[in-house]
């Protein structure tokens, strides 16, 4: 999801801005407690890129033989929501908050390609993307009735993400054993980014409100620093440390290239590699979520 996209709910809070209502004269300021949770969505950047180029790639050897089928891996896309907010009254109608989130994403697919009567090589790819933003937004309410409000909210948030991730690969000939590759391991990395959102408040009580929101966010995570550890079927143990990078591999068998994620300490270079640079995974993308905001204190 591209940035203009993520971010359009802050022109529009901005916009509303200009109309602010002039402040009452007996308004009280109050505190609220803000709790959500919901599903949201998830571009993945370079991430989904490498599991594209090993699709294309699965499809481009069994298109070498006549008697190949081919299973392709799916994208990392939905997971969960979380959030939680502490917000303060500016106005009657502008108010300010600060809070945390979480934001997981999980798969578990696999890539094979089955050659009849030759044999099967699969990919097997196990990781949970996970974030924990923490966000400072400027939230704008229209009252529609007199217990249903619209809301516009907007920021900007500083995100610590966390990739689990794990990759199997098998190799299976007719009449001999599997002969495997597996690797585990964590990464860490960073990043700033943005959000803004819509939603509908309708309060059930002078002090507890029920709403819905929907919500863009922009957050794209470089500097993936990992440690794991890979093992294979011949006994070899070994740990490593990295960064990962993205790259377009060249492979003889079909005489292409195709999108990879790689693991080095330093940038990698050579004739088989192009458009090397350091992997990026997006977080970008919508989320829609449920939740209840509190009032604090004396009304």
């Amino acid at each position: 999801m591209k940035e203009p996209r993520a971010v359009f709910a802050i022109f529009i809070f901005g916009f509303f801005c200009l109309f602010l209502p002039v402040e009452s004269q007996d308004f009280n300021p109050s505190f609220h407690l803000k709790l959500s949770g919901g599903m949201g969505t998830l571009d993945g950047g370079d991430f989904n890129t490498g599991i594209d180029g090993i699709n294309t790639k699965l499809i481009d050897l069994s298109a070498l033989s006549g008697f190949a089928t081919v299973s392709s891996m799916d994208h990392l896309k939905w997971g969960a929501d979380l959030s939680i907010e502490a917000i303060m009254d500016i106005t009657p109608f502008l108010a300010a908050s600060i809070g945390i989130g979480y934001i997981r994403r999980d798969l578990d697919t696999t890539g094979e390609i089955e050659v009849m009567d030759i044999g099967t090589a699969a990919l097997i790819l196990k990781p949970t993307f996970s974030a924990v933003p923490i966000e400072l937004n400027l939230y704008y309410t229209v009252p529609l009735f007199s217990s249903l409000n619209v809301f516009f909210k907007a920021g900007g948030s500083y995100y610590l993400g966390k990739a689990d991730f794990s990759y199997r690969e098998e190799e299976t000939l007719v009449g001999a054993p599997t002969v495997w590759e597996y690797s585990k391991g964590t990464g860490n990395a960073a990043s700033l980014g943005l959000q803004g959102g819509i939603g509908l408040e309708y309060g059930i009580s002078e002090r507890i409100g029920l709403f819905l929101e929907a919500a863009g966010r922009y957050a794209n995570f470089k500097n993936w620093d990992y440690d794991g550890k890979y093992e294979n079927s011949v006994g070899t143990s070994q740990s490593f440390k990295g960064t990962w990078y993205y790259a377009e591999a060249y492979d003889e068998t079909t005489d292409d290239y195709y999108a990879s994620i790689l693991l080095e300490n330093e940038t990698p270079s050579g004739w088989y590699l192009r458009n090397v640079r350091k992997a990026e995974v997006d977080f970008s993308g919508l989320s829609f979520r449920a939740g209840i905001k509190i009032r604090l204190g004396k009304k």
